[in-house]
């Protein structure tokens, strides 16, 4: 009696893929072809993933989730004799999988065909984190607290969620594979602070901790680096690519604590023209002159550290936000001064608000002495607004169209494509669509620089009027950017429709 016979392969058409990360979901094309007799009743095959072989029951067999057959030729499932079908695979592979597997076809024990190697990768957040270096001092003293901003990026392939330990250290070294935790020579803890984590693969987020530094009792002066260490004895984060990564700053002269000893160093701003407002989160291009007077009665000789501030207040306490500092060794005879100039670079991400500028001075005993700006800049986060309005309709406009304004009033310049919709509207606010709905519309890129307008001449109204009840009505249109900022415009009088 004649019967069936099954023989199945993979397509390169697509053929499955030869990587993959784990989780992942791919579509795969495959033949089956009756050669029996007979037709075949049910010609799909049963799939299956196998470890390190493409034989059936002999690795570690596991059961593919979410295994649908898609674009089946023959809904009945029967093949006749001599007959071919080629049908689609889509699948998803398990979670923590990795290694090498193979995607197994099978129709009875004897009877399977397998695909080529697939090398699973398996989908695992990295963790990396970086000082932003304005935030760090080029020179403190024992006993003073510092607040640097460390940038926690996730540069793996899944999202890192959880609580996240990070560890600060000053050592003497600026050897990130140095071992930390530990009471090593040179080494020393100066504080820990927890992040509630939610980064997807290339996001970050900074973190800001208060770190208080040890007193002179603990530490001689000298040059030390700021170490952070992140994930350290924290198991809530899968991070098995690069686990507890490491951030090193720049050289910190840390000096002795002046113990309220003024120094005779006068710094003074008096020459620094700040600009009205800066951008938190940005780089500038100010750079501030600071003039230091030496009203003592010797020459001052010897490293001087200058260090740059930004302050709700006047007064130079832990709130103070460091933003740029430099070191030099000067020599200053009495009552004669020097100037330097400190570039401010990158801006801290900041709360809004109008913040003081302050210079502080260490001169080479340790001693301290600060001023503050006599006025204040304001540091603003940076945004696109938008606002968009339309002119006054002429009484043919459904023909001829009319002019859109858009200004931003933001205050970073917005390069982007920008989109339109079209509408009707039965109140001035534009808030009640009527008629047919309209499709965005693309205006093309524009520049539109903060404080500036573009104007653009928009036509189509006409295109909506099917449907519409004739009567008096606003016309509409929103526009809408690529960053998803937008504005409504309706025009201020109404226009006759029928």
């Amino acid at each position: 009696m004649a019967a069936a016979s099954l023989v199945g392969s993979f397509t390169n058409q697509p053929a499955p893929p030869s990587s993959m990360a784990d989780g992942e979901m791919a579509t795969a094309s495959y033949t089956v072809k009756n050669v029996g007799g007979a037709s075949s009743s049910d010609f799909l095959p049963i799939f299956e993933l196998e470890e390190n072989t493409p034989v059936p029951g002999v690795g570690g067999d596991i059961s593919l989730a979410a295994v649908n057959n898609i674009g089946t030729s023959d809904t009945s499932n029967v093949l006749a004799r001599r007959k071919t079908a080629t049908e689609t695979l889509e699948f998803v592979l398990p979670q923590n999988l990795s290694g090498t597997c193979y995607i197994i076809g099978q129709f009875s024990v004897s009877n399977y065909f397998a695909s080529a190697p697939i090398n699973v990768n398996g989908l695992t957040p990295n963790l990396a984190v970086n000082f932003i270096q304005a935030s760090v001092p080029a020179a403190t003293t024992f006993g003073s607290t510092l607040m640097p901003q460390l940038q926690i990026a996730d540069s793996g392939s899944a999202d890192a969620s959880g609580q996240e330990l990070t560890d600060y250290y000053l050592s003497t070294s600026n050897d990130p594979n140095q071992q930390l935790g530990n009471d090593l020579s040179g080494v020393y803890f100066v504080g820990s602070s927890t992040e509630s984590l939610d980064l997807a693969p290339d996001q970050n987020t900074v973190e800001t901790p208060t770190l208080t530094l040890p007193n002179t009792a603990t530490l001689p002066p000298g040059t030390y680096y700021l170490v952070a260490q992140a994930n350290e004895g924290s198991p809530s984060i899968a991070d098995p690519i690069a686990n507890n990564p490491v951030a090193v700053s720049e050289a910190i002269a840390v000096t002795a604590s002046s113990s309220g000893v003024t120094s005779p160093l006068v710094p003074s701003l008096s020459r620094t023209k700040l600009p009205s407002t800066v951008l938190s989160g940005t780089a500038t291009a100010t750079t501030a002159t600071i003039e230091i007077q030496n009203d003592g009665s010797s020459v001052s000789r010897g490293s001087t550290h200058v260090n740059l501030y930004l302050s709700l207040s006047s007064t130079l306490d832990s709130s103070a936000i460091p933003v740029s500092g430099l070191t030099r060794v000067l020599r200053i005879p009495a009552h004669r001064s020097v100037s330097l100039s400190v570039r401010l670079g990158a801006i801290p991400a900041v709360a809004n608000g109008d913040y003081n500028l302050l210079a502080q001075v260490i001169d080479p005993s340790g001693a301290t002495n600060f001023v503050a700006s006599a006025t204040t800049v304001q540091v603003a986060a940076p945004f696109v607004a938008l606002a968009a309005s339309l002119e006054t309709p002429a009484a043919n406009v459904l023909k001829t169209g009319m002019t859109l304004t858009v200004e931003n009033s933001g205050n970073i310049t917005d390069s982007t494509i920008l989109d339109y919709t079209l509408g009707f509207s039965s109140d001035p606010d534009g808030n009640v669509a009527v008629g047919k709905s309209d499709q965005a519309r693309t205006a093309g890129r524009l520049l539109i620089r903060p404080g500036k307008t573009v104007k653009l001449h928009l036509s189509g109204w006409s295109t909506l009027l099917s449907g519409l009840t004739p009567g008096q009505y606003y016309l509409t249109a929103f526009v809408e950017d690529a960053g998803g900022n937008n504005s409504l415009a309706v025009t201020p009088t109404t226009v006759t429709v029928g």
